[in-house]
């Protein structure tokens, strides 16, 4: 997994602060950088040429010659030493040209910032990065720009000892625990060598004043046993079999909020539980998949998905549920009558 990682570009410094991320994860997989930068299409350079068929020309080839040699330097840069890289410039609109990318150059990992340039010769990051997740076949790294980024086992100077840490949000569906084997090995990958963390968190939705249902006490006390003794199972089936072999430590927590996104963000940002005990500092990444179980206690983690990447200031590791047809087998019941959810491949 994440031996083919492909990096968007359009020229701006944003976008390059995928490029040292992306480098120490294919440092630690032993995989190939694929470089990517879109350029306007003949459609497109036309009409920026006002129709004038030498002014196209023109404006095609000086365009191209100078993602040429913006992608030459980008690929020889220092922090790519030792690295296999390639370099494809493409000619569709951005979102497409990386959609399409992905299949013709057989990525399984993307990594790109989430806001970039504008202008007819660059394109904005930001709204392609969101089309980019909501259509990927494979995950999905989004950085936010000015945010500190995941190219350490140790990103938190004032936490010498707290290693790099990966929440992942669940729901207590098979579709969201798709997010925790690509989570577990991105994690060890940008911790590497030190020993990375998996942190587990449910959230357990508290009804706003408008909402009836579940304003029950005994309602909310069952909703968090059910949660705590789903994440304390998990954890146990995941250092006994799909992570045992990375160098992860696993915990979990649960949280409790009125907003599922915000109460994500707070837990992963400040290490919050239900509790109120905090990790201080918080975590360094948070990992979710596009979709989820709906209704209460569950949470949607499509529409969740999308708030947490306009809001958050930590790198959102995003996982494309593979089949939104799929049975889902929720937690019913007592713990002696719960089946194993862990549908880990």
């Amino acid at each position: 997994m994440f031996e083919h990682i492909l990096v968007p570009l359009d020229g701006s410094a944003c976008s390059e602060r995928a490029l040292p991320v992306a480098a120490q994860i294919a440092h630690a997989t032993h995989g190939t950088l694929i470089l990517v930068r879109a350029i306007p299409s003949t459609i497109e350079a036309a009409w920026y040429a006002m129709g004038s068929a030498p002014l196209m020309g023109e404006a095609m080839d000086a365009e191209l010659k100078e993602v040429e040699a913006y992608l030459s330097g980008v690929a020889g840069a220092s922090m790519l030493k030792g690295i296999k890289v390639t370099r494809h410039i493409l000619t569709n609109r951005p979102a497409i040209s990386i959609l399409d990318a992905i299949h013709t150059l057989q990525a399984d990992l993307v990594v790109m910032c989430s806001h970039g340039a504008t202008g007819f010769r660059r394109w904005m990051l930001g709204s392609v990065t969101q089309e980019v997740i909501r259509h990927s076949p494979v995950p999905v790294l989004a950085l936010r720009d000015g945010c500190s980024q995941p190219t350490d086992a140790y990103p938190d100077a004032s936490r010498p000892f707290h290693s790099f840490t990966t929440v992942v949000a669940l729901d207590g569906s098979r579709l969201a625990e798709e997010a925790l084997v690509p989570a577990a090995i991105l994690t060890a990958a940008i911790a590497a060598p030190a020993r990375g963390g998996l942190h587990l968190t449910r959230v357990v939705k508290v009804p706003t004043p408008g909402e009836k249902q579940g304003l029950e006490p005994e309602l909310r006390e069952m909703a968090l046993y059910e949660a705590r003794y789903y994440l304390r199972e998990l954890t146990d089936r995941l250092l006994e079999g799909p992570v045992a072999d990375l160098n992860l430590t696993v915990s979990w927590s649960v949280a409790m909020g009125e907003d599922v996104a915000k109460t994500l963000i707070r837990v992963a940002e400040h290490g919050e539980d239900v509790r109120g005990v905090r990790v201080f500092g918080g975590y360094n990444m948070l990992a979710m998949t596009t979709h989820g179980r709906s209704g209460f206690p569950r949470l949607v983690l499509g529409s969740v998905t999308e708030q947490v990447l306009k809001t958050t200031r930590l790198p959102l590791f995003i996982v494309h549920a593979s089949d939104l047809d799929t049975e889902i087998h929720t937690h019913r019941g007592t713990p002696e009558q719960t089946e194993s959810r862990v549908s880990l491949r």
